[in-house]
């Protein structure tokens, strides 16, 4: 029984250790300029999972207001009324998110425009991004430093397939130089829809 309870303990601290490691990659790649998106795909996870991680104080937060209606410590947000407007409340606004019950209730047109609150993560999603050789050789210099989670052969294919990505992704935007979106995508076997929204991306737009 001792010996069991010990292999559970060491299991369970090198779980905590891999979560560790694994946020410390996230957090890493999102100081070089990546964009959740992209991390996501690298690490073969969710893009709103690499959210909570780089804003971890406001997932907490809105974990907790959660929470906290199940067990009807405070009511649902909808039998409240905007603090603001007056108009029935959708959901529950923080303004800073270290006060994880602190809340008001508002409607989504004025959480809008109230805007973020404080203290909810160093991190917000990044605008778009001009894609510039600097930034290719930055992402290359990132796929060969940091080793995914997993065996071998899984590490090698996302390796690959985030090269594949990033080259095509350089491609498309110097062809949008000289030929036309629509031209573009003919040539490269992809909808004209998704050819501009790498363009749109790469312009910062």
């Amino acid at each position: 029984m001792v010996a069991l309870m010990e292999t559970s303990q060491d299991r369970y601290q090198q779980y905590l250790k891999q979560a560790r490691l694994f946020r410390a990659k996230v957090r890493s790649l999102a100081k070089a300029g990546h964009s959740q998106t992209d991390i996501g795909k690298h690490l073969g996870v969710s893009r709103q999972r690499i959210n909570q991680i780089l804003n971890a104080t406001a997932h907490r937060a809105r974990t907790a207001i959660g929470l906290a209606v199940k067990l009807k410590m405070i009511p649902k947000a909808s039998t409240q009324k905007c603090v603001d407007c007056g108009v029935r409340a959708t959901q529950y606004d923080h303004r800073d998110y270290t006060q994880r019950l602190g809340v008001e209730p508002v409607c989504e047109k004025c959480n809008h425009k109230r805007g973020r609150g404080l203290n909810g993560g160093k991190f917000s999603r990044p605008p778009g991004r001009k894609l510039t050789m600097a930034l290719i050789k930055n992402m290359k210099m990132h796929i060969k430093k940091i080793s995914t989670m997993g065996g071998e052969a899984k590490a090698a294919k996302r390796k690959s397939k985030l090269k594949h990505y990033v080259l095509r992704r350089a491609k498309i935007f110097n062809l949008a130089k000289t030929l036309r979106q629509a031209d573009i995508a003919r040539l490269l076997g992809m909808t004209p829809q998704r050819v501009q929204q790498i363009v749109k991306a790469g312009n910062g737009g």
